[in-house]
């Protein structure tokens, strides 16, 4: 059974035998161009093994070598460890190599190493090109000679060969892109552009070309061509890292969010991508990813990709188990020291930054990064003297000069803060130029001074002047810094030009929205306008939104603000919360008193008339009361607090002159604070007799209306009750008269039938009595006019009338006159059947 070959094994069997039909054409013979461009491309791509081995160690240049291979590889020539690792030598040794970059990868040793045979080769396109006049062939050895010197860092002979590759045949397109590479190292980046460009049209879909591009539009700004042209090649080929990593690069320095975001993913791409193959990921990689999380503001993300950099686990516990610091790995530390200080982990980012100073005490970034978070823990000697040591170590290092000047400012010495700026702007760099001249942070500062010292005493315009042509300085170079801008508005609002400085610091909030001194300037408008409820909203947004409500300057505001709105309880709450924040901040303690005893005094203060009509109780007074000797005990804490030869205003903010006159005050009027507080003791008395007779009056009124509802409930009841009784005794009565009814209408039946057998005999009578009267004659007219006597009605009639028909209808037809009835009922029995009409049932 046959093995079958991998597709590896083929294209090697091909290119051996490709390579042995060369070798047998050559020998054939031995001048034919063409056979000597392909044997040269061979050799360009070949490289050739040295005897022995090599060791390298991950971060060093120099690789150790188990054979003398010093008469083998010269300088500037390239080498390549293992299977991949390609560098230039430096210097060589009959034991060793010194490469031009440390190597990166593991530390390992007994890997190969081979060279590259660019002389032969050079030989070989040489010979072809003077063996034939084909001007394809010779642009075809030109452009592999030009490979050949370019592979060896001869630039400007490349240049030369393909040039004349391109002249000679204006068509071959490699050529182009070799020339847009020299163009590219020569930093003529338009011109490489144009071949790339040239390149593109003819291999529209070569990775190679579009990522060469890619890197140039970058380097000349054009930002969206050079995405695009990544995004295009990893669409091609998905696989690609150097297109995912361009990516991630180009839009690491955006200041869009979004775009931070994307480059993020690239790089996890880029990274997944090195992983499922395999192969190791670069250090830089992780830096740079890590930086990118740090501008997105995910620190702990950040430290995690740091620690990979450095090859080790990064947490809060055992960051202080500082790695050696070397060459390879400071920068990657420096940045891990700034993320543990924006976690506040100011101990290990302090050990990080210590640790690189001893190692590079010239590490000047370490070293005023050191004098910052001293000064931010109040150790400002500290902070000075590791200022003064960068100074030492380089003079013209503005940065530390610039935070030396911003101590003095927040300590308003003036004078030496602006020494300090104006030596910045006229600092000298190494070559003798004014790099500092124009700076718009120094010309901002001086500004900022002028404006703090608006109100000495004669130097008002000056002052004013001054402020406002450093303002205007910063914006004739820098036309976007909303600082200066904001500066120009200061100027105006203190000229009372309000209007205009409303519409400059709305301008200014809107450029920068997350820019807090716009929204305070705006606020102080408000309070010169005496518009304190916008003035509160104001400092509350800025407050919350730019400092998470941890400002005591703010706070100070805020509380200014709710003090001349009269608002007095929540100027104490602002006030007491900023105490609490900074307790050694002694005009926060006289803010506080003077807002307690203004308090007091309003509450104690009313007239008689308006306290008769005022809700004031009697434990306002009492707090009112507390709060004047809360007050007095904070102006003799000031007064013992503020040392005499310091208790100037200028040193404190704080008049003790006044602070005493407080005092005073407060003593008297706690003295007179008990008539308040009986006449409210009395009023209180007086409110609480006058809600007990109300209470009473209330209660009372609610019994008698409990009592009427009672009574009522009680007088239904008992008419409800009568009701059914009379119900019953009707449905009774009506009950007995059916039954009577139903045995009347019995007997009637019975004497229905005896009256009709009477009257059937009757008839037969009559009979009789007409055949007699045919017999005797007849009966005189006056005898026949004579009425029958009447008939009494018998016992047995109804109540309702008699029970014959036949005898009502002879009643009713007596000689055509009606008669009525007799009354058989009278109103009791009425009333018996069916009850009383009388309003009193």
């Amino acid at each position: 059974m046959v093995r079958p070959f991998s597709y590896t094994h083929v294209v090697m069997s091909i290119g051996s035998r490709f390579m042995a039909l060369v070798h047998h054409a050559h020998a054939l013979d031995p001048k034919h161009p063409s056979v000597l461009n392909h044997l040269a491309n061979h050799y360009f791509l070949q490289w050739i093994p040295l005897p022995g081995t090599v060791s390298v160690v991950r971060g060093s240049a120099i690789a150790t070598t188990t054979h003398d291979i010093s008469n083998d590889v010269v300088h500037g020539q390239l080498i390549c460890i293992g299977d991949k690792y390609i560098a230039y030598v430096q210097d060589v040794s009959s034991r060793s190599i010194t490469l031009d970059v440390p190597f990166k990868e593991v530390s390992r040793s007994g890997l190969s190493i081979s060279r590259k045979l660019y002389d032969q080769m050079n030989t070989l396109a040489s010979n072809a090109y003077h063996a034939t006049q084909v001007k394809e062939l010779r642009a075809e050895s030109c452009y592999l000679i030009a490979r050949g010197h370019h592979a060896e860092g001869k630039y400007q002979e490349a240049f030369g060969y393909y040039y004349n590759a391109a002249r000679s045949m204006p068509s071959y397109a490699m050529p182009w892109y070799g020339l847009a590479q020299m163009y590219y190292h020569q930093n003529v980046l338009e011109k490489a552009v144009v071949y790339l460009e040239k390149t593109l049209k003819l291999f529209p879909d070569n990775t190679d070309v579009l990522l060469f591009l890619g890197h140039v539009y970058r380097r000349l700004g054009r930002k969206a061509d050079a995405i695009a042209n990544f995004r295009r090649v990893a669409d091609l080929d998905p696989g690609n890292v150097d297109a995912l990593i361009g990516t991630a690069e180009i839009l690491h320095v955006s200041t869009e969010r979004h775009e931070q975001l994307a480059a993020i993913s690239a790089y996890v791409a880029a990274q997944r991508v090195l992983q499922n193959a395999m192969e190791p990921v670069p250090d830089g990689l992780h830096t740079n990813f890590g930086s990118l999380h740090m501008r997105v503001g995910q620190i702990h993300e950040a430290i995690e990709c740091y620690g990979l950099a450095l090859n080790q686990k990064t947490n809060i516990a055992a960051i202080f188990d500082v790695p050696a610091v070397t060459e390879a790995n400071v920068t990657v530390l420096y940045n891990l020291a700034l993320a543990y200080e924006k976690l506040g982990e100011w101990r290990a980012s302090t050990g990080i930054y210590k640790a690189i100073l001893e190692t590079f005490p010239w590490y000047l970034d370490a070293l005023l990064r050191l004098a910052v978070l001293e000064r931010d823990v109040g150790n400002a000697d500290k902070a000075t003297t590791l200022l003064d040591q960068a100074l030492a170590q380089d003079p013209t290092c503005a940065t530390a000069c610039l935070l030396q000047a911003n101590m003095h400012f927040a300590k308003r010495e003036w004078s030496l803060a602006q020494k300090k700026y104006e030596a910045v702007l006229g600092m000298k760099q190494p070559d003798g130029g004014m790099a500092m001249k124009n700076d718009p942070y120094t010309f901002l500062s001086m500004g900022n001074i002028f404006m703090s010292n608006i109100g000495e005493k004669g130097r008002y315009v000056k002052n004013m002047t001054l402020s406002e042509t450093y303002y205007k300085k910063t914006l004739s170079g820098h036309a976007q810094n909303v600082y200066a801008a904001n500066g120009i508005g200061i100027m105006l609002a203190e000229k009372g030009q309000f209007d205009k400085a409303k519409l400059v610091f709305a301008q200014v909030r809107e450029a920068a929205p997350d820019m807090p001194d716009a929204w305070i300037n705006l606020g102080h408008i408000h309070m010169a306008e005496h518009r304190f409820g916008e003035a509160i909203q104001l400092y509350q947004v800025s407050l919350a939104k730019h400092y998470k409500g941890q400002d005591v300057s703010v706070l100070l505001y805020l509380a200014k603000a709710y003090y001349e709105a009269k608002r007095y309880s929540e100027c104490i709450t602002a006030l007491t919360k900023g105490i609490h924040m900074a307790p050694q901040e002694l005009k926060l303690w006289y803010n506080l008193a003077l807002a307690q005893e203004d308090f007091a005094v309003a509450t104690l203060g009313e007239t008689s008339a308006s306290v008769a009509k005022s809700s004031r109780t009697m434990a306002d007074v009492q707090r009112a009361i507390s709060d004047l000797q809360r007050a007095q005990r904070i102006y003799a804490f000031l007064d013992v607090a503020v040392p005499a030869e310091t208790s100037s205003k200028k040193a404190h903010q704080i008049e003790m002159d006044k602070v005493r006159d407080h005092a005073k005050f407060c003593h008297e009027t706690l003295e007179k604070a008990s008539v308040h507080l009986e006449f409210e003791r009395q009023r209180e008395e007086k409110r609480k007799a006058d809600a007990e007779n109300r209470r009473r009056m209330v209660m009372m009124l609610e019994d008698e209306q409990q009592a009427q509802l009672v009574a009522q409930k009680e007088r239904e009841a008992a008419l409800e009750l009568k009701r059914a009784q009379m119900l019953k005794a009707t449905q009774e009565r009506l009950k007995a008269a059916s039954e009577a009814w139903k045995q009347k209408e019995a007997d009637h039946a019975s004497k229905t039938v005896k009256k009709s057998s009477k009257k059937r005999k009757a008839d037969v009578s009559d009979d009789e009595d007409d055949e007699e009267d045919d017999v005797v004659g007849a009966i005189p007219a006056a005898a026949a006019s004579s009425p029958p006597p009447a008939k009494k009605p018998k016992a047995t009639d109804d109540l309702f009338g008699s029970e014959s028909e036949h005898e009502d209808d002879e009643r009713e037809t007596i000689h055509g006159t009606n008669v009525s009835p007799p009354r058989e009922m009278d109103d009791k029995q009425h009333a018996e059947l069916f009850g009383s009409d009388s309003d009193d049932d």
